[in-house]
């Protein structure tokens, strides 16, 4: 690929980055604990499939379910602590999609 060099070099400076590096941390804190470790996978698989909900009113039913069961994540600040930097580390990815695809004539 034309790129391979310099994408490799990008990713090197990405994983060097402080976003990236409060996820892993983050994440290995996480890790730590099993049970917390899988309610946090349990979590992230069902608020992704909730976005394919196209009904208005099933979206507010199922959030105020979803909120209701996943509370104690909300409350845990392991969890919270690596849910915030998952996101800081997604947006940051997303930033980057954003600016390739916007510069380019695409």
């Amino acid at each position: 690929m034309e790129f391979d060099k310099e994408t490799k070099e990008f990713v090197a400076q990405l994983k060097q980055s402080h976003i990236y590096l409060e996820y892993l941390t983050a994440k290995e804190e996480a890790i730590k604990d099993e049970n917390l470790w899988n309610r946090i996978m349990d979590y992230r698989r069902n608020r992704f499939d909730m976005s394919s909900i196209l009904n208005g009113r099933e979206i507010y039913d199922r959030i105020e379910i979803f909120e209701r069961d996943y509370a104690d994540l909300y409350d845990n600040e392991i969890a919270r602590n690596y849910l915030d930097a998952e996101l800081a580390l997604c947006r940051l990815l997303q930033d980057i999609s954003l600016s390739l695809v916007a510069d380019l004539d695409f």
